[in-house]
């Protein structure tokens, strides 16, 4: 009879087996791991793939939508210049058709209205008051005035120096005498004229 002990019956050839070490178990599971690893970035390679993919077929059909955009431009452009050149070749063989027109006709002479006679230019009239003098030129009539005033003055004046130097000679003054009155005549002419001058500058005509 078997011996029954605390721990159960295990076959020989199940003990012996390495599956069942830990190091075994270890095993397995690692390499499982990895596979699930792998094939985990292997899918994730496929989708970035598919993605980038789709990028590609995106930009391929946007390029061709604008070089199909590119032609219809590029043939409009090229449509609107040739309507361009056929208005100016249109234009040109008007404006030929014109000038052949004008040089058919006959020539007509032109006459001019004729050129009315020229008058010589009047003086300005200061120019013409300039050819004047004296009471005939408004602006030396007063210096002619006050000129001939000035003379007469220069008689009178003269004329009354003798009457009242005889005047003083009759009446026995000596001549210091007189020289002093005639000093104090003159020195009163002064104050006289400096005085007209002064009232002249300050209330005279600006």
């Amino acid at each position: 009879m078997p011996n029954e002990s605390s721990d159960s019956f295990v076959p020989d050839d199940l003990a012996s087996s390495p599956l069942q070490s830990p190091s075994s178990a270890a095993v397995v599971s690692t390499s499982s791991t990895e596979a699930d690893i792998v094939s985990h970035n292997h899918g994730r390679s496929n989708h970035e793939k598919n993605s980038i993919l789709s990028q590609i077929i995106s930009l391929s059909t946007s390029n061709g939508r604008l070089q199909q955009q590119l032609q219809f431009e590029t043939q409009k452009a090229t449509s609107l210049s040739a309507d361009l050149r056929d208005a100016a070749e249109r234009i040109v063989e008007l404006e030929k058709e014109e000038w052949t027109a004008g040089s058919d006709k006959p020539s007509e002479a032109v006459s001019l209205p004729p050129e009315p006679p020229q008058e010589p230019p009047k003086p300005p009239p200061e120019e013409e008051d300039m050819k004047g003098w004296g009471f005939r030129d408004p602006r030396l009539r007063p210096f002619v005035i006050i000129s001939i005033a000035y003379l007469l003055f220069t008689v009178t004046d003269g004329a009354i120096r003798m009457i009242v130097l005889l005047h003083a000679y009759h009446k026995s003054f000596s001549a210091l005498q007189v020289a002093l009155m005639f000093t104090l005549y003159e020195l009163a002419g002064v104050f006289t004229n400096l005085a007209a001058g002064l009232m002249g500058a300050k209330r005279g005509p600006e």
